[in-house]
């Protein structure tokens, strides 16, 4: 079992990026240790730079966005299970951009639920 969390999650995929000062992205490789580009905690701008890496990545480049909260586990088999939130997962078809939102498994506590037993734990 190997952990990653937030940009440990990052590092564990197939390559990160850095914003350079004339907007364009600077990518580098991490990890390599699932096949997915991984970004995590920026569904407030819709994953907008998670979607620029896979666009313009090579055409089986697939990425997943991993919100504030969630979390993912890589099956042996690269089946993806979110954990706590739905997952963003984003590839190319067709030369598009294709968007999916994965789910966590219905039995998983709903957010709230935990949300106010954390916030109970802090008073």
């Amino acid at each position: 079992i190997l952990i990653g969390v937030s940009a440990g999650a990052i590092q564990l995929g197939q390559l990160a990026w850095k914003r350079e000062e004339n907007n364009s992205f600077r990518c580098f490789n991490t990890m390599q240790l699932v096949p997915y580009v991984i970004d995590a905690h920026r569904e407030d701008d819709n994953w907008s730079e998670l979607g620029t890496i896979i666009q313009n990545g090579d055409e089986y480049a697939k990425g997943l966005g991993l919100p504030k909260g969630g979390g993912a586990i890589i099956h042996p088999d690269l089946s993806v299970e979110p954990i706590r939130h739905p997952l963003i997962s984003m590839e190319q078809e067709s030369n598009r951009l294709k968007h999916a939102l994965l789910l966590p498994p219905s039995d998983s506590p709903p957010p709230t639920a935990v949300m106010q037993q954390t916030s109970a734990t802090f008073h």
